[in-house]
């Protein structure tokens, strides 16, 4: 048997490696943009500090610890002067976990790097959902200038930054979406709800964003012809939202 390749399954081979290299090093604008804001929040930003700027952050580590140290979720808010003892839903104690986690391994410096990176991510998302809806690529980097600088205003080490990369996420998911009915990605959303529900109390945007993109496909179908099959996304997302709703 034969097993040589021959010059063009060589050269086509030689090719594809060269072209994984080069995703490899060289990084698109998102890959960019992530980096660069990992660069501006953690130095330029101070993030080591000024990521603390809210006290809540320390309560969040402090409820997370406690988590750790017990096993359980807390009913009561054991730092609350106005309502000691009463009922309490801790609605952020997976992001509370993960901040004391990061605080227990290299103390405020990894919390910073922690919301650091879910900052930056933002931004690769914030890219790539430019570039799923055809977004104009000098256009989405003069932009990006705006959004950085609007948005770090709410660069803080508080749960509510891991909501933004779930609401990127779905926002994206809603761009991409087929009108084909998927087990896959109900199971998928409804994990996705479990999750949101127990990081930010945010969680209920989902269901409303995806009720929004069904009310704007389903008006499509009346209002122009030749997309009457715009109906069928608006009762997939009618239904995701649902699922979306009761996984929360």
């Amino acid at each position: 048997m034969d097993l040589t390749c021959s010059a063009p399954e060589a050269s086509s081979a030689m090719r594809g490696s060269a072209q994984l290299w080069r995703k490899l090093l060289v990084p698109d604008l998102a890959s960019t943009g992530f980096i660069l804001t990992l660069f501006l929040c953690l130095l330029l930003f101070d993030g080591t500090t000024t990521l603390f700027r809210d006290a809540d952050s320390g309560w969040h580590i402090r409820i997370g610890e406690q988590i750790l140290a017990t096993g359980t979720v807390p009913n009561i808010d054991p730092f609350s002067f106005s309502r000691e003892g009463q009922p309490w839903f801790a609605w952020e104690w997976l992001a509370d976990v993960a901040m004391a986690i990061a605080h227990k391994s290299a103390g405020l410096a990894g919390v910073a790097l922690l919301y650091s990176l879910a900052i930056g991510a933002c931004t690769w998302l914030w890219f790539r959902l430019n570039w799923t809806v055809g977004g104009n690529f000098f256009l989405t980097a003069i932009l990006a200038a705006l959004m950085l600088s609007t948005s770090n205003l709410h660069w803080l080490a508080r749960p509510h930054v891991f909501s933004w990369l779930l609401l990127l996420g779905l926002l994206i998911f809603c761009e991409t979406a087929k009108p084909k009915w998927n087990w896959t990605e109900a199971a998928a959303l409804a994990l996705c709800g479990i999750l949101w529900a127990n990081i930010h109390a945010s969680f209920f945007l989902g269901s409303l964003l995806l009720v929004l993109y069904g009310i704007g496909r389903w008006t499509a179908s009346f209002l122009w012809p030749h997309a009457i099959h715009q109906a069928r996304y608006g009762k997939k997302f009618f239904s995701l939202s649902a699922i979306l709703l009761l996984s929360s």
